[in-house]
């Protein structure tokens, strides 16, 4: 009896014979008439929102602030991509934080007076939420945003520095002192402070952070869970200078996730994410996890201090190294 063929679904057989045609011989495509081009692109009309101009798409949004407006469609969200237009919409949603407490430590923050200010504040910590959870919410926008409010609203604003120590190369205003640097000041503030945690690892964070977002904002999870990229990490450093609430962050994050980020973090003590793990993970509630996990956690890191301590006890480590030190700190959060 002969076999019965299988036919496979997706999978092409190779001709057996020749084929009795030619490429050559193949009918060229039909060449469609302006008419008929027309005529199929009215079988897929675009929305009436679709058809606006960009401009007028573009006033949608900052009015609307909404987010979800360029998700919409492929076409709006391609109208609504271009670089200026998002700058526009972190301005307009960092405004009144911005107009409010920009140059100010977060002391300085007043409360609230009524339910109307409490209700507007809310509001606005959403909307800066919703910007920072986009994928284009990167570092150097925001900064460039940052940089254009001042130079727009407040060209003589009178910045207090992070670290009082830390001076700019910027020009000087005679009258208002160092002119605002968006991008210098930070990366001066992110060096000193790395800076800082190296030379004490152990060491608390003594500095009081900015006031640069809205204490009711949040981040997003997938920031802090790793792993990170340089750029993810002066952005969480961005943020936690700013006067990011880190309690309510690390509140809103179940246990696991915290302690996969805290594995991830101290994977490497040649190279840690020395944003997360002391902007973040030091704080006195990130380790608060079930007895168990911390008791597996202090286990592993008792095998990685007992394997580090048998390479200093052979000369091919120090006990002053960088690494080691930082495995006695990851130790003492969880005892902590």
């Amino acid at each position: 009896m002969p076999s019965t063929s299988v036919q496979v679904r997706g999978k092409r057989k190779a001709p057996s014979a020749s084929p009795q045609h030619s490429d050559s011989d193949r009918p060229a495509k039909v060449k469609r008439s302006i008419a008929q081009i027309k005529a199929s692109r009215l079988a897929n009309p675009r929305t009436k929102l679709e058809s606006l101009p960009t401009e007028v798409l573009e006033d949608v949004l900052l009015y609307s602030l909404n987010v979800a407006l360029p998700r919409c469609s492929h076409l709006i969200g391609a109208k609504l991509s271009d670089r200026a237009t998002l700058i526009r919409f972190c301005l307009v949603a960092f405004d009144k934080t911005w107009d409010r407490h920009l140059g100010g430590k977060s002391r300085k923050a007043k409360p609230t007076a009524d339910a109307k200010a409490a209700a507007d504040d809310a509001k606005d910590a959403k909307v800066e939420t919703a910007v920072l959870a986009m994928p284009w919410a990167k570092l150097d926008l925001l900064l460039q945003a940052q940089q254009t409010w001042a130079n727009r609203y407040s060209p003589r604003l009178q910045y207090e520095r992070l670290l009082p120590w830390s001076a700019p190369a910027s020009a000087s205003d005679p009258l208002s002192g160092p002119r605002f640097n968006a991008l210098e000041f930070f990366n001066q503030d992110y060096a000193h402070m790395i800076h800082l945690w190296k030379a004490d690892v152990s060491s608390r964070n003594a500095v009081e952070p900015m006031h640069e977002i809205n204490h009711h904002t949040r981040v997003p999870h997938r920031l802090i869970n790793g792993s990170w990229s340089e750029e993810q990490l002066r952005r969480i450093f961005w943020l936690w200078r700013g006067g990011l609430n880190v309690p309510a962050l690390v509140r809103a994050i179940p246990w696991e996730y915290r302690l996969m980020a805290f594995r991830n973090a101290t994977r490497d003590p040649s190279d840690p994410p020395w944003a997360v793990i002391k902007c973040i993970m030091s704080h006195s509630t990130y380790l608060d996890f079930p007895l168990e996990a911390k008791r597996a956690l202090a286990r592993e890191l008792d095998g990685r201090l007992a394997a580090y301590n048998k390479l200093i006890s052979q000369g091919e480590a120090e006990d002053s190294d960088l690494a080691h030190k930082l495995l006695l700190y990851y130790r003492d959060l969880i005892e902590s």
